[in-house]
């Protein structure tokens, strides 16, 4: 269950914030609530239609509520992240008396809920807001006796899938052999100099600011699968997007298991999170070919791009609890990422920022360089 060891009528009270989250953000950017509803649900099944036989796809492509497919597939993600973590959990920083005491005090309260690492990381609930917040947290809840909670923004999950799947057929090219190599830097200079392009990709940044509601920031032409050769397109993108999003899961897992609700929020224990996402990533996934290790990487360098970019935005303000992005991509350059992928993360870097910074000048007048 997405939520966890949580009760019935705490679920009703997580459903309730969840919807309401909703409708306020349909509300605020004028849109008929079922409309978006049916909109999003679309948009949901048309992200994982590349992996239909999957049995959690297939019932989620078979649904027609968009708050129950959304639950199927968070369910199905927290499943494999959690795995992916108890699977290296003697070789994680976990503060295990922290956790233990934590897990302890919970099964005083009444919730039922098995010590094992796995078992005890699924009672952890997670939910969904709809704000126009690109983010994602872990904390406590008063109004839930104090039970961790693990929010992440649909703007985060949209705005990753969507902006690479406008992005990834300008920055990757497909040679003869059928594999994919990225770009000539001066070709995606060239192509999103282009009206068209920018127009583009200015939507989705007015979503990212928060200008326009989900459905306005999506084009209505899929370039991925428009793309001539839509298959391996489609593997880039769902291999990056899965990087960015197990990145953010991961960082806010390490946030859980090394005690960070009892301290301070500070830029070190943001460091520290990272840290732990990194090891997560990188120790995680030793027996995947190195091609899909590598985009996994890809993911979490393009999610701390979009945050770069996000900050500069808001005047790069300095936060008195996080550490500026920039700081913490070049940390995942110069110190976390795998050595062998320290000059595919930087030529990545490069072209993204290639691609995106034209619109950024033009329409904000910034850019982000690092």
């Amino acid at each position: 269950m997405i939520y966890g060891c949580l009760r019935p009528n705490q679920i009703n009270s997580v459903l309730r914030m969840e919807r309401e989250s909703f409708e306020q953000m349909c509300n605020k950017a004028g849109v008929d609530i079922r409309k978006q509803e049916a909109f999003m649900l679309e948009v949901l099944k048309d992200a994982i239609r590349t992996h239909p036989n999957d049995e959690t796809n297939s019932n989620i492509l078979k649904c027609g509520d968009y708050f129950q497919a959304l639950r199927l597939l968070a369910y199905s993600n927290k499943q494999n992240d959690i795995r992916v973590i108890t699977n290296i959990w003697d070789k994680l920083p976990i503060n295990r008396k922290y956790w233990e005491r934590t897990i302890g005090n919970l099964k005083k309260m009444g919730y039922e809920i098995e010590e094992t690492p796995y078992d005890s990381l699924m009672a952890i609930p997670h939910y969904c807001l709809f704000d126009s917040e690109f983010n994602a947290f872990v904390r406590r809840s008063v109004m839930l006796d104090n039970v961790p909670l693990l929010c992440i923004y649909e703007l985060l999950t949209n705005m990753t899938y969507e902006l690479l799947n406008f992005i990834v057929p300008v920055i990757f090219r497909l040679l003869p052999s059928g594999k994919c190599t990225f770009s000539p830097e001066s070709f995606v200079a060239e192509k999103a100099s282009t009206n068209n392009f920018m127009n583009n990709c200015g939507q989705y940044f007015e979503g990212l600011f928060g200008y326009r509601s989900a459905d306005m920031f999506l084009t209505d032409v899929d370039l991925v699968t428009s793309n001539p050769n839509p298959n391996v397109m489609l593997y880039y993108l769902t291999l990056i997007n899965a990087g960015a999003h197990f990145f953010v899961l991961s960082h806010e897992y390490g946030h859980l298991l090394m005690g960070h609700l009892d301290l301070s929020q500070c830029p070190q224990i943001e460091h520290d999170a990272d840290q732990f996402a990194y090891r997560v990533l990188s120790d995680g996934f030793r027996n995947i070919n190195d091609n899909l290790k590598m985009m996994l990487h890809l993911g979490a360098a393009f999610l701390l791009i979009l945050l770069c970019i996000f900050e500069k935005k808001q005047g790069g303000r300095v936060s008195e609890t996080h550490p500026p992005s920039i700081i913490r991509l070049i940390l995942f350059h110069e110190v976390f990422a795998n050595k062998e992928y320290k000059e595919v993360v930087a030529a990545f870097v490069r072209l993204i920022l290639a691609a995106v910074n034209p619109t950024l000048k033009f329409n904000w007048n910034f850019e982000v360089v690092i």
